[in-house]
């Protein structure tokens, strides 16, 4: 087979699917009125549950968070103190004045046995 006829053949067989695709797909008024048909009346929805709870859960949390602080209250001067002594362990890395105090000074190296130190193309010294 040549490639125009197998494209020919794909083509066909593409169009034969998006067809059944199509016949089998549900009309849009089918679901759009089914986004319009309502709970049964005895049935609260997620929504509503969660504006009641979420008051209910924002206070439990609250009142907890509350009852940790007056716990750690005494220890939190302790911990602060701590916290503002401590020194990273790489500290020291990150000291860099004493390579400005003075200029680092490049030794020429040697060329390596068998290469020659003739001037590149272009380039003048």
């Amino acid at each position: 087979m040549n490639n125009q006829a197998e494209d020919s053949e794909l083509e066909r067989l593409f169009r034969e699917e998006r067809r059944s695709a199509e016949a089998a797909a549900p009309h849009a008024d089918i679901l759009l009125s089914r986004l319009k048909r309502r709970r049964p009346a005895g049935r609260p929805s997620v929504g509503r549950a969660a504006l009641v709870l979420a008051p209910v859960l924002i206070l439990a949390v609250g009142a907890l968070f509350l009852r940790s602080r007056a716990h750690r209250a005494d220890e939190l001067p302790a911990a602060a103190a701590r916290l503002a002594s401590w020194k990273a362990p790489t500290d020291a890395l990150l000291w860099t004045s004493d390579l400005w105090k003075r200029i680092p000074v490049l030794a020429p190296r040697a060329p390596a046995p068998g290469l020659s130190l003739e001037p590149a193309k272009g380039v003048e010294r």
